[in-house]
This record gives structure tokens, sequence and C-alpha cells, in this order.
């Protein structure tokens, strides 16, 4: 029946299927460590994602975009990185992040890097990415061009500029310097990365170590480019504070991916008695502050 008239059904029904979208994203997470690290450490990394950073606070309490996103550009990322393996994998990978552009049109960055990637490197497996994501990408061709008279605007992009002026009063979408939206999202108090998830500057660091691997650790250097398109994306956003909200949420979809950039210096902080203690420090203060978020966090309170 109206929705509107239960809104229990509703909002419980919203959040059971953010919930269960969260969690696939975590097995996609684990999946995809799997392929360069140990069982547990994969685990170590999946439960890290999937518990202390904002995907809990955020984007498992409510059926917004970002748990559909995070689902689907975890689960692209994992077949991407097994595409060499059997070709159907380059197709999976492509069903799943036309799914992502679907729910969010600026994860279309993460395609078009995939694509140039494959087509400098792979292009039968190009191919095959192409065609995994064709269906998708027609019907949300067809929807645009339904709903808002042409294929190329979207409900987010037709809501923007009214939306900028409203809040900031200039129209412009990408008016947010650069060094203000890195600094906001990364360190500021009430929505900096590295304040609400400190555990993942150690992904950073595996970041660094994955580019100096050369051609071995392709897969993953074009993950993380992919990335940080839509980091930089975020900090330019006129919005680049999320409106109310409880953390990073405007980055917050790129979570499955920083997570799994741990791959790359789990193993040293493991040997590393100092290393170790960071990080489980970082990863304990990460959880509980995405316990307050999530069961004790107030709207209006906490923003004002």
């Amino acid at each position: 029946g109206n929705l509107a008239g239960h809104p229990a059904v509703l909002w419980y029904g919203g959040k059971l299927a953010a919930a269960l979208l969260v969690a696939g994203s975590a097995v996609f997470v684990f999946l995809a460590a799997l392929l360069f690290v140990r069982s547990r450490q994969a685990l170590l990394i999946a439960l890290a994602y999937g518990l202390g950073t904002c995907v809990w606070s955020i984007s498992s309490q409510a059926l917004w975009q970002h748990g559909p996103n995070a689902f689907f550009l975890a689960m692209g990322s994992y077949f991407f990185l097994r595409h060499q393996q059997q070709r159907r994998f380059a197709v999976l990978s492509g069903l799943a992040f036309s799914g992502a552009v679907c729910c969010r049109p600026s994860s279309a960055v993460m395609v078009a890097i995939i694509g140039l990637f494959l087509l400098l490197t792979q292009r039968r497996a190009l191919v095959r990415f192409v065609a995994g994501g064709l269906p998708l990408a027609v019907l949300q061709l067809v929807y645009n061009l339904h709903h808002f008279g042409s294929v190329l605007t979207t409900g987010q992009g037709l809501r923007g500029p009214s939306v900028a002026l409203a809040k900031t009063g200039v129209a412009a979408v990408w008016q947010t310097p650069l060094w203000k939206g890195f600094l906001g999202l990364m360190i500021s108090p009430s929505r900096g990365l590295l304040v609400f998830s400190p555990f993942l500057v150690f992904a950073l660091w595996g970041i660094v170590r994955i580019w100096r691997q050369g051609e071995k650790a392709a897969g993953l250097q074009v993950l993380s480019l992919g990335m940080a398109s839509l980091l930089l994306m975020q900090f330019k956003w006129f919005d680049w504070w999320g409106g109310y909200t409880y953390g990073y949420r405007p980055i917050v979809d790129a979570m499955p991916l920083l997570a799994l950039f741990l791959v790359a210096v789990i193993d040293q902080v493991g040997r590393s008695f100092v290393l170790r203690g960071l990080f489980g420090l970082f990863l304990g203060w990460a959880i509980v502050v995405q316990l307050i978020g999530a069961f004790a966090y107030n709207e209006r309170d906490w923003n004002t």
C-alpha cells in the first residue's frame, strides 16, 4: 500500500535492505583481499571495513544511494581483479560497475578509468566489460530520457545547481577549492576520514606500496586511480560536508576500495609490535566512533 502511511515499514524495510547491501559489500572486500593475503588477514580487513568505517554509521542505517553503490563498487572491484582468470569475470565486473553508476552517476569515473586501462592493455576483455554493463546502461539512459527529457540528464544532475544555490548562494556545483574539500573530508573534526577511521592511514600507505610494485599490482593500481577520482570529485563538490550527517558521508562509497589497499601492508603491520599496536589502537577508536554514530547519533544536535 501507501508506504507514507506505514512509516515503520518504510524505515525498517529500508534499513534492512541497506544493512544487507553493506554486509554484502564487506563479503566482496573479504573475497578481493583473499586474492592477495591469507584468510585471517582478509577477514581482519573486511571486519575493519565493516565496523570501523562510516559504512556502518551512515550507509547501513537507511536506504540512501550509499549502501547499494558500495555493494556494486565492491563487487565490480572483485570481479575486475579476477577478470584475467576467466572471461566471465570481465562481464560480471562490467555489470556490477554499471549497477554502481545507476545508483550514483559519479561512479562513472570508475567505469571510465577501468575502460581506458582495458583499452590500452586487454581489448578483448574491454569488449566483455562493455557487454556486461550495457543492459543496465541502456535501461538507465531510457529512464533518463523518459523522466528528464535527455539520456544524459540524471536526477542528481538536475537538482545540483538549485541545491548549490540554496546552500551557498552560487549555482556552480564544482565550486569548492580543492584544498578546502580535501582538508574538510580528511581531517576536520566532524567530517574527517582520519578522525572517524584513523586506521585507514595504513591503507594510504598501502597505495604508496602498491605503486612501487610495478606491473604485478596493475589491477590494484587501476582501482586506486578510480578511488582517487571519486574522492577528488567530492572534494570539489559544493556540498563537501554532505549536509546533516555523521562523518564523511560524501566519500563513504569509496571505503570498500580504500580498505582493500590494506592488503599491501597487513603483513608488515602484523610483524611489527609498534605497527600492530598502532593499527589496533586506531581501529579500536574507529569502532567506538562508529558505535556512537550507529546508536547515539542525534541529527539536529550533532550538526548544530
